[in-house]
């Protein structure tokens, strides 16, 4: 590979993750939802597999509001620090998981 393009494809990778994608969730998400990946985009950066896993379960920003945070914590891969990213991302754009009791 030369140099260019190697930094082509750096320049690439560095747009995906500014997008909130991960190169290697494309294959596995095949239509992302926009607003979706919007909110996991910090994750992304933080934890590419922790979102991944998320993604695997909620397919739309209306399937990731209707999780509770232990819901969330069940997931393979997805800690209590990914979801304190994915609770700062959601409340900077004034929105929440799930309470616990449904509200």
């Amino acid at each position: 590979m030369r140099i260019e393009d190697s930094e082509t494809v750096e320049r690439f990778r560095e747009q995906l993750d500014d997008w909130g994608v991960h190169p290697r969730g494309l294959g596995r998400h095949p239509k992302p939802d926009p607003f979706l990946l919007i909110a996991l985009r910090p994750l992304y950066r933080a934890y590419p597999a922790a979102a991944d896993a998320i993604r695997d379960v909620a397919e739309t920003l209306d399937d990731l509001l209707a999780l509770t945070r232990d819901d969330l914590l069940a997931v393979e891969n997805v800690g209590p620090r990914s979801v304190e990213i994915v609770e700062a991302a959601l409340a900077d754009r004034g929105l929440g998981l799930r309470s616990p009791d449904g509200g």
